[in-house]
């Protein structure tokens, strides 16, 4: 792969707020989206193994405080395979107003001169970066803006659409479109005559060259604007649009959010299934240990659509369907596991069922036959959290280290 001659830059400075309790260490102590493990290995190596592999050699992490920057300095370094790593620095922090502030005062402070890449460290990319640039360099794109192909119902009440001409340069946003409108955008009669139909949402990924970053972080303009706010999505890029800049769209092959806990456990479940395509991990495993530290599963339990880490135990009659098994997760005889995603060092005990929900590390699910422990419909749990048997979590939110006791029920609080 031919190296890239753009600088990567990730926005690692937001709080996790949509995705907590993954986001907090303890109370208060809130841990980077970047270092978030999603399958086995955090969301930002996954990210910098895609940026390596499209030819990318130097990238700039711009955090706010000490957990988001120093959490991913401590998993990443200076140095990652063959990619420089850099770090906004702390003087900056005070100054940030929004995503698109501090991509423009960093890339002034570090005095950036290549095109410059911004990505997310909460999302998972299938995008084909070496065409990206070539079609930035034949249109002469001032910047470009990834979309993801999406439709009608996810949009509603929560994205707003990106409308182009038939260049694919940007000429408006529409911000959260009602039935009506989205209707009308798609030139259909009816709500249900939207669903097959495609649009396009902005994926939070942009390309800028450098003499329009340049001529951005000189404009009195939005000198004014920053002083308040500068949002990529809700204040930089409509800014642009309407100012005449260039700004085209590129489409992602796919991408994968994991911004919140039902669009983390989609994510997955894409992965799971094939239908979104990432590089599983890969982690060799020593002799003479090899053999032991690999998943044993019980003969009598069933495994569907899972990724297991190694030294996980599944035991008899259990069952794991569309799920991750991190690292040392334990699954005692007759529990339920589906479409959920279970961190490192779990220990789920018999007759627990488990669905469509995100644990934490080292959390322990007590129950039994007499009491079984049920928890669904998204719930998460943070690191280290303890529940006894005979409790019930739909939609619960349990922050890191709280032991939830017997024959409670919570739902959606």
């Amino acid at each position: 792969m031919d190296p890239l001659p753009i600088v990567a830059m990730g926005l690692a400075a937001g709080r996790g707020e949509r995705v907590r309790p993954l986001t907090l260490k303890g109370t208060n102590y809130l841990r980077s989206k970047a270092v978030i493990r999603f399958m086995g290995r955090r969301i930002i190596h996954w990210q910098l193994n895609w940026l390596g592999e499209q030819g990318v050699q130097n990238v700039l992490i711009v955090a706010k405080g000490m957990e988001n920057r120093y959490q991913v300095k401590s998993n990443v370094g200076y140095q990652y395979q063959d990619i420089g790593i850099y770090y906004s620095p702390p003087i900056l922090d005070a100054l940030d107003t929004g995503s698109g502030d501090a991509t423009l005062r960093n890339a002034s402070y570090f005095g950036l001169e290549q095109p410059i890449l911004v990505f997310p460290v909460d999302s998972l990319f299938d995008l084909d970066l070496q065409k990206m640039y070539r079609m930035f360099e034949d249109t002469n794109a001032d910047a470009v803006v990834v979309t993801a192909e999406t439709t009608a119902s996810h949009i509603l009440g929560r994205y707003g659409v990106i409308l182009t001409d038939d260049s694919r340069r940007i000429r408006a946003f529409k911000e959260k479109p009602s039935v009506e409108e989205l209707m009308t955008l798609a030139n259909a009669s009816s709500w249900e005559a939207t669903q097959p139909l495609p649009f396009w949402m902005n994926a939070g990924v942009y390309l800028l060259r450098p003499d329009v970053v340049k001529e951005l972080n000189e404009s009195p303009a939005l000198q004014v604007m920053r002083r308040e706010r500068l949002d990529f999505g809700k204040d930089l890029l409509p800014w642009m649009v309407k100012e005449q800049f260039k700004v085209h769209t590129f489409p992602a092959n796919d991408v994968g959010d994991l911004g919140n806990i039902p669009d983390f456990l989609e994510t997955m479940h894409r992965v799971l299934t094939g239908k979104m395509a990432l590089d599983w991990p890969r982690r060799p495993v020593g002799e003479p240990f090899a053999n032991r530290a690999k998943p044993r599963v019980h003969p009598t339990a069933t495994v569907e659509q899972s990724y297991l880490g190694v030294n996980v135990q599944i035991g008899p009659y259990a069952k794991v369907r569309n799920s991750t098994l991190a690292d040392d997760v334990t699954v005692e005889p007759y529990a339920e596991i589906s479409d959920s995603h279970i961190d490192e060092g779990c220990y789920i005990e018999s007759y627990a069922h488990i669905e469509q929900s995100l644990f934490g590390v080292m959390v322990k699910v007590l129950s039994s036959a007499d009491r079984p422990t049920v928890i669904v419909q998204y719930s998460g749990l943070g690191d280290e959290v303890t529940v006894e048997p005979g409790v019930r979590l739909e939609g619960a939110i349990v922050d890191p280290r709280t032991h939830v006791y017997g024959d409670k029920v919570v739902e959606f609080g």
